[in-house]
């Protein structure tokens, strides 16, 4: 099995298990959490597990495809696609979406939920940004 789509996989499981362990803790502990917070928070988890279902079913359909393997392994082996690919997550990805959801995330358990809103929607709009940065990037090279 190829290595990247091991790790992907290996990825896609880890969200998997732990939105379900977070949507646990929620159920168990859910009449001393607020019921904004309680939401959120099962949104988030349930988008968790949902981005890990996904990925886990796209990479297991690709493992079973030889031609498809092939065509991801010279796709990740592809400098020019690994140039545009770091180029454009250093504009705008690393660094500010990690810090935005934990502020997010830290506004929603002080019920502070108009700025975890606001967070989630400027880390909608990075990810935007990202998209429209690579085609741009894409063409260039």
């Amino acid at each position: 099995m190829n290595k990247i789509i091991k790790r992907k996989l290996i990825k896609a499981a880890i969200c998997l298990v732990l939105g379900i362990i977070s949507l646990i803790i929620l159920a168990i502990n859910y009449k001393i959490i607020s019921e904004e917070l309680l939401s959120y928070l099962s949104g988030f988890s349930s988008g968790i597990i949902v981005i890990g279902v996904i990925t886990l079913i796209k990479y297991t359909r690709i493992m079973k495809n030889q031609e498809m393997t092939k065509k991801i392994e010279n796709a990740n082996n592809d400098e020019r696609l690994k140039v545009i690919n770091h180029e454009s997550m250093a504009i705008s990805f690393r660094i500010s979406i990690i810090i935005e959801a934990v502020i997010s995330i830290i506004c929603a358990i002080y019920n502070k939920m108009e700025i975890a809103e606001y967070l989630g929607f400027a880390i909608c709009f990075q990810i935007i940004v990202y998209l429209i940065t690579y085609f741009i990037i894409s063409k260039k090279n």
